[in-house]
This record gives C-alpha cells, structure tokens and sequence, in this order.
C-alpha cells in the first residue's frame, strides 16, 4: 500500500487527452484499453472502492459523469466527498482551491 508515502491526497480524474488521430495499428489495442478506463461501469466500481479512503479524492468531471449515468438509469446521485473525507489541512484548500 502507498498510504505511508500519501501527505495529503490523491485525485482520481479522467485524463485531460486521449488522442484519436493517427494512432497505428501497433497502439490501437493500447488506446482502446485506455478508453475502455473511462466507462462509466469501470469508473463506478473504482468510486465505490475508494470512496471511503480518507486520502482518496474525485475530481468533479469523475464524479459528474457517473452522476449523469446514474440519473439516466433513475439511481440516486453520489455523494459530495466533503461528507466523508476530512476538514481542508491547507491554507489553499480552505480558500476553495482544491485542485480543479
């Protein structure tokens, strides 16, 4: 477990991008297996895994499109993080920066 080596958090999000254009047939098994990270089935099993790690944190476009997909299906929206993670321990934090 990394937890020893964790000094405030780690966010999990979706990565910022994914290229589509002139990927070889070499990397294709390589970029479907990263689009494949960021289906909402697989995303919602990592949320419900290590939603309750006090270090763990969802950043917003996570935790939005599993929100959209739960709708969708007539399911109860996730919960704001804030109710189980802890009080911001940074003065940047505390001012509303929260890594987004």
């Amino acid at each position: 477990m990394v937890t020893p080596f964790i000094t405030e958090s780690i966010w999990i999000g979706r990565m910022n991008y994914i290229p589509r254009k002139n990927v070889s047939e070499e990397e294709k098994p390589y970029y479907d297996d990263i689009r494949k990270n960021y289906h909402s089935d697989h995303l919602l099993e990592i949320y419900y895994e290590l939603k309750k790690h006090p270090k763990i944190r969802f950043k917003d476009s996570v935790r939005n499109q599993l929100n959209r997909n739960l709708s969708r299906q007539g399911k109860r929206a996730l919960s704001n993080q804030q109710t189980y993670n802890r009080e911001p321990s940074t003065p940047s934090r505390a001012r509303g920066c929260e890594g987004k």
